[in-house]
């Protein structure tokens, strides 16, 4: 099978979980633009899944992340890897 290895510049959320945050504080708290390079296992019309860990054979994989596609700004292909799973 061939996967695209791509870098996917996309828009991920900022939040707090830790203690009380002064309301005054919450405008700063703004999405992050991020990069995740990859392969591209899944691509349909709501999202992209990449993994950036492949085993020899195949039959493993980690790091896997998955993408909205409202969230994506740009997706530049850096070449192709016939691999079969």
């Amino acid at each position: 099978m061939m996967f695209n290895l791509v870098i996917v510049r996309w828009d991920d959320i900022q939040s707090h979980d830790g203690a009380w945050v002064d309301m005054e504080e919450i405008p700063e708290y703004t999405p992050v633009t991020v990069e995740t390079v990859g392969w591209i296992i899944t691509d349909d019309e709501k999202y992209i899944t990449l993994v950036s860990t492949l085993s020899d054979d195949q039959t493993f994989t980690g790091s896997v992340c998955s993408i909205p596609k409202g969230c994506i700004q740009s997706v530049r292909n850096l070449g192709c890897l016939d691999r079969k799973i």
